[in-house]
């Protein structure tokens, strides 16, 4: 397994076209490391993000960032409910397991 280094990161922009994901520091891993990630309550928003880029799944910036709510506040700080990660988690988990894999993130199973 190839771990993603501290200095990996995301910074997220608003705009009139969506959520903006930027990635910043040696942000590359495998797929079965950012699966694994997405148990950490630290780097699940990253893992989430590198998923969503490296698996090329469709996915909406608006309202939210293939199914995760991002709110970038007028101040420019940012805030991610930490409750959000089960779902995406298991999401992540049943798009994994699927053969042939779906052209988008599926819905939570556990809804």
């Amino acid at each position: 397994m190839t771990a993603l280094p501290p200095d990996a990161t995301v910074t997220w922009t608003a705009h009139a076209f969506g959520l903006s994901p930027v990635v910043t520091g040696d942000a590359q891993a495998d797929e079965r490391t950012l699966l694994a990630l997405l148990d950490d309550p630290d780097r699940f928003v990253l893992a989430h993000v590198l998923l969503t880029r490296d698996s090329g799944v469709r996915h909406e910036t608006y309202p939210t960032y293939n199914g995760l709510a991002v709110d970038v506040r007028a101040d420019g700080t940012v805030h991610v409910d930490p409750a959000q990660r089960a779902p995406l988690r298991r999401r992540w988990a049943a798009w994994a397991a699927s053969d042939p894999r779906p052209d988008a993130l599926p819905a939570d199973p556990g809804a």
